[in-house]
């Protein structure tokens, strides 16, 4: 027998706060909690608004060093690495070749695999 469930209502979302999540030990499937896009160094660490928050432009760390970000990437998963030490603060899988900040797009989730328990703050 065939169900449809049917859900009906609205969501109240107080802006102005954020969500965070503690991130300890283990890989994560994660996605922000509203739907940015773009890289995910866009945002503030200090207020988790206006994006992903995973690292800020300026290098002011978010994410610990030498945590992994797999993002899916049409065919197969490329893992960034997240380093304070890189030019760009983010090397490739070799933890050796520097690359631009890894981008998502709006509700796309990714893999996260944090080096130490992160805190993610992500503004609403």
């Amino acid at each position: 027998m065939a169900t449809t469930n049917v859900f009906a209502g609205t969501i109240a979302v107080n802006v102005g706060t954020s969500n965070v999540t503690t991130l300890a030990g283990g890989t994560f499937m994660v996605a922000p909690v509203v739907p940015y896009g773009g890289t995910v160094t866009n945002g503030s660490l200090v207020t988790g608004a206006g994006g992903p928050n995973l690292w800020s432009p300026d290098g002011v760390q978010g994410l610990p060093d030498f945590s992994s970000l797999l993002v899916w990437q049409g065919t197969k998963y490329v893992t960034y690495v997240s380093d304070s030490g890189s030019p760009t603060y983010w090397d490739m899988a070799d933890q050796a070749t520097p690359t631009n900040a890894p981008t998502i797009n709006v509700g796309q989730a990714f893999f996260l695999i944090p080096s130490a328990t992160f805190n993610w703050k992500v503004g609403l």
